[in-house]
Formats: structure tokens, C-alpha cells, sequence
């Protein structure tokens, strides 16, 4: 009968392995979104529609958000549509602050309602 035996692996909380360095810590800068998109990107503006086929345009408006924000746009809004009409599909770019059914939304929300002070016995 043979027996196996169990090799050693390298622990990796050794601590003969780990070591101390003089090297303060920095923030990493943040990672730059690259994609073949770039170019194309670069050039669009807001309230441009980028031209597409239908079964892309979800993806490239995902790919245009993650682009302008990792290039400093603030309040992001990228929209899609897979039927603009011309058997193609679309994407926009559009940055606003807040747009007026989302102020109006919020100006009509009511205040909660205090809990009633006295209240029925059962």
C-alpha cells in the first residue's frame, strides 16, 4: 500500500516572508477607461446622437457612461434607443444637473405625518 505524502505549500502568512520598506503610502491615481470607443467618444457632444445598431445600443451607453466619468463629467445621464426610425439604433449623452420632472417630483413629495398623540384603546 502506498501512502501519499501531503506536500508543503508556502504559507502565506510567514512571516520569514514579508519584510518592511520605507515607502509612504500613496493613493493610486485612478484608472483611465481606454476602449475602442475613444475616438468616438471624443467627439461626441451632449445632445448628439451616436448612431449604432439596434442590438448595440445598450452596451454603448453603458461604455459612454463609465467613459465620461472616468474623464471628470459629472451627473451623467446616457440614454438608448433600439428603434430611432432608420433601422438603427441610438445613443445621447446628456448632463444636467437635475431635470425639471425630478425637481417637480421633489417639490411634490408631502412631509411625514406625525404619529397621532392619543390613540384608541382596543
Amino acid at each position: 500500500m502506498t501512502t501519499m505524502t501531503k506536500t508543503k505549500t508556502q504559507d502565506q502568512y510567514d512571516v520569514s516572508l514579508m519584510s518592511i520598506t520605507p515607502e509612504p503610502y500613496e493613493k493610486f491615481a485612478s484608472k483611465i477607461v481606454t476602449s475602442k470607443y475613444d475616438d468616438l467618444f471624443s467627439k461626441l457632444g451632449e445632445n448628439q446622437r451616436l448612431k449604432c445598431s439596434p442590438e448595440a445600443a445598450g452596451r454603448v451607453a453603458a461604455q459612454l457612461k463609465n467613459w465620461l466619468k472616468a474623464h471628470g463629467h459629472k451627473n451623467v445621464t446616457t440614454k438608448s434607443r433600439t428603434n430611432c426610425g432608420d433601422g438603427f439604433g441610438g445613443v445621447w449623452w446628456m448632463e444636467a444637473k437635475e431635470s425639471q420632472a425630478t425637481q417637480a417630483f421633489r417639490t411634490k413629495i408631502a412631509p411625514k405625518a406625525s404619529w397621532p398623540s392619543i390613540r384608541k384603546a382596543a
